[in-house]
């Protein structure tokens, strides 16, 4: 007998709940969403003392937003098909970007946390944001082997679905064949050129959210963290500033299906 609401997402509703009591009970409940009209009808002049903030506000986010923060020799596409189920010359940025950021010997990318497209030319503060809306901050953990591969083949387990999960790499390339059954895909596995020793502890670079089970990578989330940074979108900053888009061609990933398929054809 709860009263469950909801208002939706982007202000495009705004929620009213009443509630009545008596004597300390709940005599009545009821909750209504209120479209743009309607909240006008309610409230037809802007309160003066909120504009006035919120125009302070828009003041102060254009000048840090449109700061020229970084410098791209390429336009770099962020499409959901392609990060979601294969390699990406911005998912290996960015994976770049962690490892560099971490030091670990690898570092993992989820195609779901990356929003936008990188421009080319100079790069803004909100450019940067667009890619990375969500705030998060920068792990490093320790893993082994046997936990690495547990994990590339939960990245390739539904391919050629798209998957938020997908992995973008650094430090590492593994190939995969889409025509085995899920979690006997993965093939060989090379950790910085050598192949995965699955008894070995690893280093790996990521973000908070792949660390605490998102995207179901449960195998994660009991590693070791042995490092804490600030969020990506700085470290993506930095990097770029640093380092460019040099090393992030398309050789780290290869999927044994398609290989064939195109020596059939």
């Amino acid at each position: 007998n709860t009263l469950i609401v909801q208002t939706g997402w982007h202000e495009y509703k705004l929620g009213r709940v009443e509630i009545a009591l008596s004597n300390h009970k709940i005599i009545s409940k009821k909750a209504a969403l209120l479209d743009a009209d309607e909240v006008k009808k309610i409230a037809a002049i802007p309160d003066k003392g909120i504009a006035e903030a919120l125009a302070i506000m828009e003041e102060r986010n254009e000048k840090l937003f449109s700061e020229v923060v970084a410098h791209s020799d390429k336009h770099l596409t962020a499409e959901r098909l392609i990060l979601r189920r294969g390699e990406s010359e911005i998912g290996n940025l960015c994976a770049d970007a962690l490892r560099w950021r971490t030091g670990a010997d690898i570092a993992i990318m989820n195609g779901g946390g990356m929003r936008a497209d990188l421009p080319e030319g100079d790069v803004t503060r909100s450019d940067v944001m667009a890619i990375f809306p969500f705030g998060n901050t920068i792990r490093k953990a320790e893993i082994d082997g046997k936990t690495i591969r547990a994990m590339l083949e939960h990245s390739v387990f539904g391919i050629p679905a798209t998957f938020g999960g997908f992995l973008s790499v650094s430090g590492m390339n593994f190939s995969f064949d889409p025509t085995q059954p899920a979690g006997q895909r993965v093939q060989e596995i090379f950790i910085n050129g050598e192949i995965l020793d699955e008894n070995k502890i690893y280093t790996i670079g990521g973000l908070d959210f792949i660390f605490t089970g998102g995207d179901d990578y449960t195998m994660l989330t009991n590693l070791k963290i042995v490092g804490k940074y600030e969020t990506i979108d700085q470290a993506l900053i930095e990097y770029l500033t640093q380092n460019g888009t040099a090393g992030i061609e398309m050789d780290r990933i290869k999927n044994l299906a398609e290989v064939e398929e195109n020596k059939a054809a």
